[in-house]
């Protein structure tokens, strides 16, 4: 309605509002468009491409020409067909399930309508996004909360411009007040309702606290406390993990003389890697390392070779690797053959089969003070507690099995798996198929079948 009328007296404007698939689009973005405009002023076509219209008449004599589009951003190409888009603004719906790269797509296409020839040019372009809060790994926190200070531009009429970027965060629904002691030794928690929590007259009496009773601590952090927190992209593959009990508060570091386990996803083009040390009866997790679309040899030395030099000179390493085992096009070495050529003590894990990877996993973080992770982990964290899921069936039956077993690949997968091959290496598997925790047991007797 601020938008300034063009010679034809019509106040143009164009909302993109765009979600991470088209069920939640339809769903939950639609229906909320359509409670907020009154339906005498237009309504949403429901056929591909969604688009909704709406016009209205204001006091003055203007007219409000009013136009949304629904946008899913399930693939590349979805991405790849923003960049054509001229908008006025665009609404970034639940942008934790959506990458960093949408956005810088989006403010490239905002103020592009109306056009100059109409008379006037988009007065208020912008990129609105909301979220709950996700946990410090990810790209919303480091860009709103660690970003850098933006550029100053000098303009062609010798004006100065400084870009907005602005965080808003609403009051917390609900207050934890021994929310310390819940997070460093698993108290139960004392909540009360925050007074001055937001919309709080057009919800019922009961509202949070009916959450309170549902909701997991990680979700009530997200929700209602307004921390940042993970949260998951679907159904967790571990979901024994949690931040609170299994991540540290400070960076940690190797013991020197004690054996560095490290576990490496070898697997195709985007090799993984975790470090850890038994340290006091539990396992440390101390270092990660990844790198996408890098050949397993250049991997070894441009990341494994430069973490050994810089943590861990004079303790003895052993990795544990993926025992799928494929052979180096170029040098027709095993993943094994060229770690030890690198003076890397390694072997195969004993399993790759992905049921006893995520038994093993689920044993070293159930145990009490079985594993920590060192903070800095970022991957791993970020894998275990929000982005390493079951991969979600398309079809639906009666068996009413919405997932299937195997994961959603992905960046942190390959951490996550180099982690299970830790795991497995610490919890012996026998071909019986049995997981036994090794830390318990001297000898493990095997079946050879």
């Amino acid at each position: 309605m601020r938008q300034p009328a063009d010679r034809e007296g019509v106040r143009r404007f164009r909302l993109a509002c765009a979600r991470a698939t088209y069920p939640k689009l339809k769903t939950t973005t639609l229906k909320t468009v359509q409670d907020w405009m009154p339906h005498e002023f237009g309504d949403v076509k429901l056929t591909a491409p969604m688009e909704g219209l709406y016009t209205f008449p204001l006091p003055d004599g203007t007219r409000v020409r009013f136009e949304v589009l629904f946008i899913a951003l399930e693939d590349e190409q979805d991405i790849e067909d923003m960049k054509s888009l001229e908008v006025s603004m665009f609404w970034l719906h639940e942008a934790t399930e959506l990458s960093e790269a949408i956005l810088r797509i989006a403010v490239q296409r905002v103020g592009r309508y109306p056009s100059m020839k109409n008379g006037v040019i988009c007065a208020e372009p912008g990129v609105v996004l909301d979220f709950n809060l996700p946990d410090q790994a990810h790209w919303l926190y480091k860009r709103f909360v660690e970003g850098e200070p933006l550029p100053v531009i000098e303009l062609l009429d010798g004006r100065t411009f400084v870009p907005t970027l602005e965080l808003f965060l609403q009051p917390a629904a609900v207050i934890c007040e021994n929310e310390e002691s819940v997070e460093a030794d698993g108290a139960p928690p004392r909540f009360r309702l925050n007074p001055d929590a937001e919309n709080l007259h057009n919800l019922l009496p009961d509202y949070y606290a009916n959450q309170l009773a549902t909701l997991r601590w990680p979700e009530i952090r997200s929700f209602l406390l307004m921390r940042w927190t993970p949260t998951a992209l679907g159904k967790l593959v571990h979901p024994e993990f949690s931040a609170q009990a299994h991540v540290g508060k400070l960076r940690t570091a190797p013991v020197t003389g004690e054996e560095t386990l490290i576990g490496i996803d070898t697997s195709g083009l985007h090799p993984g890697a975790v470090f850890g040390q038994p340290q006091a009866g539990q396992l440390v997790v101390m270092d990660e390392g990844y790198a996408p679309d890098m050949a397993f040899e250049q991997f070894i030395q441009e990341v494994l070779l430069t973490i050994i030099a810089k943590r861990y000179h004079g303790t003895p390493l052993l990795a544990v690797c993926d025992p799928s085992n494929p052979r180096d096009a170029r040098t027709g070495l095993t993943p094994v053959q060229l770690l030890q050529r690198y003076q890397i003590r390694a072997i195969p894990a004993a399993t790759n089969r992905f049921a006893l990877r995520k038994a093993a996993v689920a044993r070293l973080l159930n145990r009490r003070h079985g594993c920590v992770i060192d903070p800095a982990c970022t991957m791993l964290i970020d894998g275990l507690g929000r982005s390493y899921v079951h991969r979600k069936l398309r079809a639906t039956t009666t068996t009413r099995l919405d997932y299937a077993n195997d994961p959603v690949k992905g960046p942190t997968s390959h951490v996550v798996e180099a982690f299970q091959y830790l795991a497995v290496h610490i919890a012996h598997i026998g071909p019986e198929e049995e997981v036994v925790d090794r830390s318990r047991v001297q000898v493990a007797k095997r079946r050879v079948v």
